[in-house]
């Protein structure tokens, strides 16, 4: 037997969050990303995040640090930018440093390095033995 539709709870972290918009771009396509938002209809007001225009999707982080934060999707079209307005500091963290691309190309020097040595010794254990 079937009453109604039932009941659904969601319970939500005490602090309310505001999401950090970012617009992203490739090609013709061109999105709307909101996210690190803790209530799930957070962005139920938002033109470019109503249900009925078919560009939504709902994910719940599932990293044990950020538990219980939520992100959006939606497609743009023209016009829809001033829906978006992108977070300060995103382009920022995406800059290159230099002290990581230098750490990343010692690391990989010292495991080629360990990768010769090791194919030397093996190559010589291999004649050594061979010779005898």
């Amino acid at each position: 037997m079937y009453f109604g539709s039932g009941t659904r709870l969601t319970v939500h972290k005490s602090e309310d969050e505001d999401p950090r918009f970012y617009q992203l771009e490739k090609d013709d396509t061109r999105l709307c990303l909101a996210t690190d938002f803790t209530r799930h209809d957070k962005l139920k007001d938002n033109e470019l995040f109503k249900e009925q225009n078919g560009t939504f999707i709902d994910r719940e982080s599932t990293d044990p640090a950020t538990k219980g934060l939520y992100s959006q999707v939606a497609f743009m079209s023209t016009g829809d930018e001033d829906k978006c307005e992108e977070s300060s500091g995103f382009n920022d963290s995406l800059q290159p440093d230099s002290v990581v691309n230098t750490v990343s190309l010692t690391v990989i020097g010292l495991r080629i390095l360990f990768v010769k040595t090791v194919a030397i010794n093996v190559l010589v254990t291999l004649r050594l033995c061979i010779s005898r």
